[in-house]
């Protein structure tokens, strides 16, 4: 919630303090009722809207960190064979700077080269069955390719995950500004009727305007002014 929409909903909140207050004013067929009801609904709408704004996110981090890590093991070992093999051809190195994109990116071109899929021919079965052997022969783990693929699917369901998550806050958020709309309506009938309501009541006028007054957001202060000489 952003600082104009803070500012509108704490007004709804004092609004109907007051027409808590001064209830015994009105019957309960008023217009004032049927707005203090509306206002109420709406308060109601905009507290669990509130609430569930902020979005749940999952700290990618770790998935991450762990991603590089068996991605710099691999190249490390592409490494220690080319020095004694300089026929031994590929891209392994981690491409910098390491972004969500360029590391899912990296991890899918090193399971191009590794993981066996059901349309793979005989030939290139047996090839990377020869290359995955050829780096556990340096301490790999032995399911080092599965590990790779759970630890790309993992760090991109994460993205995924909060990027609905995000997409959720700014439907939210949305919302949150339409039933303020809603809520600036209701005010704006009840002002009218206030300023009827209390003309000889200046006390109680006072109390409304109070109760209905809205800071405007502040803007930044121009710069200091420049003299001509």
């Amino acid at each position: 919630m952003n600082l104009r929409d803070r500012r509108r909903f704490e007004r709804v909140i004092r609004v109907l303090s007051f027409l808590h207050e001064h209830e015994e004013d009105f019957s309960t067929a008023s217009n004032v009722s049927k707005l203090t009801g509306s206002l109420k609904t709406h308060r109601s709408e905009l507290e669990a809207a509130v609430a569930s704004q902020k979005p749940e996110r999952i700290d990618k981090r770790q998935a991450i960190n762990s991603l590089v890590a068996t991605c710099r093991q691999i190249a490390s070992i592409a490494r220690a064979i080319v020095r004694r093999d300089k026929t031994f051809v590929g891209n392994y190195k981690l491409p910098a700077p390491v972004t969500d994109i360029t590391l899912i990116g990296h991890a899918d071109s090193l399971l191009a080269k590794f993981e066996l899929l059901p349309d793979d021919d005989i030939a290139t079965q047996q090839a990377k069955t020869e290359l995955r052997a050829r780096f556990a022969g340096f301490e790999l783990a032995s399911d080092f390719v599965e590990t790779l693929r759970s630890q790309r699917n993992a760090l991109r369901d994460t993205i995924e995950f909060n990027q609905i998550k995000t997409q959720t806050g700014v439907e939210t958020t949305s919302r949150i500004g339409s039933m303020l709309d809603a809520t600036t309506l209701d005010i704006h009938d009840l002002d009218a009727i206030m300023l009827s309501k209390y003309a000889r009541k200046p006390d109680k006028l006072k109390a409304w305007k109070s109760a209905n007054h809205m800071e405007t957001v502040g803007r930044k202060p121009a710069g200091p002014a420049v003299v001509a000489s």
